[in-house]
């Protein structure tokens, strides 16, 4: 009892120095007001990795919409697609999925036969005609036409994506999807993709359906 006595009077004017020490440095270093972040500055400023949750931690986004926002925001063009997809109707995923197969997300590209920038619209030659290298156009002028496809053929998503790749003379000709090998795989791999982000986005399924079962699927979604 006396050794432990003795040890803990030995510490308190260790204890009292340090106590001092902490008293001085905090009333005579205080950051200036040039030093302090401001709330542009916090919002900028990357956080620690270790603060960072896990992925299968994160929390999830409160609604599908709110999913479905996000995602499209991360992408190249994704505010204009949103903004256009408000516009015109079309669910922004299936304008992602269509830009994603006609170009790749880029603006500058033009096939062979003339066809244009992201949604690879084909220029309608009049005075009045948008110009389609400007993306937030070509979006407008694909979203559209991609509209009016949908609107022509009930909501049939196959039969719409077939005539924005073949064009709606082939679809009525074939009752259907014309049995061109580019036009087929083309269809497919919209489809694929577009439900794919649907189902990850709203309901957290990444795995991916029988073909057999796409077309059922894609009926509930666009019911």
């Amino acid at each position: 009892m006396q050794r432990t006595e003795r040890r803990l009077t030995w510490h308190r004017p260790a204890l009292a120095v340090s106590f001092a020490v902490f008293l001085v440095l905090t009333f005579t270093s205080s950051p200036s007001v040039s030093s302090i972040p401001t709330l542009s500055d916090l919002e900028t400023l990357p956080l620690p990795s270790t603060l960072l949750p896990e992925p299968a931690s994160s929390p999830a986004p409160s609604s599908g919409h709110e999913a479905q926002r996000l995602y499209l925001e991360s992408l190249p063009y994704g505010t204009a697609i949103v903004e256009v997809s408000t516009r015109t109707g079309v669910d922004g995923l299936l304008i992602a999925s269509v830009v994603e197969m006609e170009s790749g997300f880029a603006a500058n590209v033009v096939s062979p036969r003339g066809a244009v920038g992201l949604m690879q619209v084909r220029p309608g030659g009049t005075p009045k005609s948008p110009d389609l290298t400007d993306p937030k156009a070509n979006l407008e002028a694909g979203s559209r036409y991609l509209a009016s496809l949908l609107d022509r053929y009930d909501g049939d998503l196959e039969r719409a994506l077939a005539a924005y790749n073949a064009g709606p003379g082939m679809v009525d000709r074939w009752k259907g999807v014309p049995p061109f090998r580019e036009t087929r795989s083309y269809v497919r791999r919209v489809q694929e993709r577009y439900l794919g982000l649907h189902r990850r986005l709203w309901h957290g399924d990444s795995d991916s359906l029988p073909h057999a079962e796409i077309a059922e699927a894609l009926a509930a979604i666009t019911r």
